[in-house]
């Protein structure tokens, strides 16, 4: 899921401002493989475990102290816009920070944090959408 300026980023109710994008990727924390005997291929293939990674990038116009600290859990909210009030969406889920990397350049700062998305059960997406 990439989300371009999102229209609001809040993380444990904090505004965070400036953000460029959001990208949301599920990826395999283990996968099970089968094979049989006539071949070199895999004939079965299961993802028994998953990890969401967040990653925000920002835009820091000026001075910022409030970066968010690694380890700090929050719920993660995101809205993005379709250009109108029709087809808003409203993305959360309870993230931890895992890393927070600020660039410097002749051009401008940013900011990139990237969360790791975290269930209240094991069996249930972490990572909820709805229309707004």
């Amino acid at each position: 899921m990439i989300v371009l300026r999102p229209d609001e980023v809040r993380f444990d109710g904090a505004v965070w401002g400036g953000v460029v994008r959001v990208s949301i990727d599920r990826l395999s924390a283990r996968s099970i493989e089968g094979y049989d005997e006539e071949g070199a291929y895999a004939t079965l293939v299961d993802v028994a475990r998953q990890r969401i990674v967040v990653r925000v990038t920002q835009e820091i116009e000026g001075s910022d102290l409030d970066a968010p600290v690694p380890g700090s859990l929050g719920e993660l909210v995101l809205i993005a816009g379709s250009g109108s009030e029709i087809g808003r969406k409203r993305v959360s889920c309870d993230c931890v920070v895992e890393s927070v990397l600020n660039k410097v350049s002749d051009y401008g700062a940013t900011r990139s944090i990237v969360l790791i998305a975290q269930s209240d059960a094991g069996d249930a997406d972490p990572v909820e959408v709805e229309s707004v």
